[in-house]
């Protein structure tokens, strides 16, 4: 069992493999759930992972208030159940408008944008989108460490 894992192609192929695993998990818990991670910067930026509909989404907002770093933690996690929103998009209850899709190849799942939206009490925000769907990072994963891990390692022959 040891010489099948000599070398850097196999153990970097498990990682990998480890990796598109990971991501198969997060694809399947988000037709059910959806998941927000959100982290807070300094001034007015916030940014949001989501995990939606088979769909991973990075949000960045920005906003005219001013938040103090002891009344906000720095990073927060929430989870819905995906039933419980809106039919179209989980974040249009929040959205002024549908976000303006700079780039939409929504055939295939990729989408690029700007939205804007107005908390009452703090003001408008805008925010960028950027949508990736889970298969296109789960089925590169695999198959590069299925690459790594049944390829042949090359033989030190000539030296």
């Amino acid at each position: 069992m040891r010489e099948f894992f000599r070398g850097w192609r196999r153990k970097t192929g498990c990682a990998t493999l480890v990796l598109a695993c990971v991501s198969m998990l997060g694809w399947m818990r988000s037709r059910e759930y959806v998941d927000i991670v959100t982290v807070f910067t300094r001034g007015n930026v916030t940014h949001f992972c989501v995990s939606d509909r088979e769909c991973f989404k990075w949000i960045m907002t920005t906003a005219p208030v001013n938040r103090s770093a002891a009344a906000i933690p720095q990073l927060g996690l929430s989870t819905r159940k995906v039933s419980n929103l809106d039919a179209d998009h989980s974040f249009a209850p929040i959205f002024s408008r549908a976000p303006d899709w700079r780039t939409n190849l929504s055939t295939a799942g990729f989408q690029i944008g700007d939205a804007s939206f107005s908390v009452p009490g703090f003001g408008d925000y805008r925010a960028s989108i950027v949508q990736v769907p889970y298969w296109s990072i789960v089925l590169p994963l695999t198959l590069l460490s299925a690459w790594l891990i049944l390829s042949k390692p090359r033989s030190n022959q000539g030296k």
